[in-house]
């Protein structure tokens, strides 16, 4: 005969209650070598020195994070100075253009008119100016970067010149002696010119200068340089003339129609710029140069005069 045995449902009901035991431990299992897994690849990650390079230059690890450090470096190498503006001195020497006689003579028996003719003696004799004098200048400027190493610079000066000579002639008006510049017919027609004993003349040349540069980037780096080029449009202040020694008055002449000097005048421009980058926002610059005057600043003198300095600019990056 078949004997029929049926399972025990107890056993029955223990196997199902297990079951689901063992299926979330086999899980818990898993999902700790999976953590396990990805902790040892980001290790892994860490100490591999392999990256990957992004179209813009910047390094990623294998996990998909930037390397800061990388992208700073980037960024402060591609940091340029496009705009800034600077305070600028300079000092050098002033050539007039010639040493035409001035009015010196070793005995002196002639009369000078305003206009530079004499009376009695043939016009121009006299005695020699200086060769050399001295010029200073002083100013603030604004430049930018128009192209990779090409920049533009422009500003406002105040340039002074200096020329120390002998005179034996002087103007007289309201009976009082005043100094005069025979070559630059420096008194109006109303004044007697005459002769008197020899004296040093001090005369200045007061202008306010508008320079506009371009320049072009040699070394662009800490250390850079550049040359530069361009005009300079100088308006004329006044011309004063100072007698060392005091035996006669000192006289100003200003700009004016009626005035010897010309109100506007042209000058061309030629420099080399060394400079050094101290810190983000500042640069200190050595700029020897010359000065040409492309027109005389006397309106009947010939004379040509030029400038040779070497200047100091103190540059703030704006950005």
């Amino acid at each position: 005969s078949l004997v029929t045995v049926l399972p025990d449902k107890k056993n029955k009901d223990e196997t199902a209650s297990a079951q689901p035991l063992v299926t979330a431990s086999l899980h818990d299992s898993l999902s700790t070598r999976n953590e396990l897994n990805q902790h040892a690849a980001v290790v892994v990650q860490e100490e591999s020195p392999i990256r990957i390079q992004k179209k813009k230059g910047e390094s990623i690890h294998l996990s998909g994070t930037v390397d800061q450090n990388e992208k700073k470096d980037d960024k402060s190498e591609k940091e340029s100075e496009d705009l800034w503006a600077s305070l600028a001195l300079s000092a050098g020497s002033y050539n007039p253009g010639s040493s035409s006689k001035l009015g010196y003579s070793p005995a002196p028996s002639m009369a000078y008119s305003p206009n530079g003719s004499t009376a009695g003696s043939p016009a121009g004799a006299g005695g020699n100016k200086s060769s050399i004098g001295s010029s200073y200048s002083a100013g603030i400027a604004l430049g930018m970067r128009v192209a990779e190493r090409w920049v533009i610079q422009s500003g406002i000066n105040y340039l002074n010149t200096r020329m120390s000579y002998t005179s034996d002639i002087i103007s007289v008006s309201s009976n009082q002696a005043k100094a005069f510049d025979a070559n630059y017919t420096s008194q109006n027609a109303n004044s007697a010119v005459t002769t008197t004993s020899p004296y040093q003349i001090n005369s200045t040349l007061e202008f306010i200068s508008i320079p506009m540069q371009a320049g072009y980037l040699i070394v662009d780096k800490k250390l850079g340089f550049q040359m530069n080029a361009g005009v300079a449009t100088d308006f004329f202040i006044r011309n004063s003339l100072q007698d060392q020694s005091g035996q006669v008055s000192g006289f100003t002449q200003g700009a004016g129609s009626d005035s010897p000097y010309r109100s506007v005048n042209w000058a061309g421009l030629m420099s080399t710029e060394l400079s050094y980058k101290l810190a983000r926002q500042y640069r200190v610059s050595i700029v020897p140069g010359a000065r040409f005057l492309l027109n005389s600043v006397s309106k009947s003198s010939p004379n040509k005069s030029y400038v040779m300095d070497i200047g100091f600019r103190f540059r703030y990056i704006l950005k």
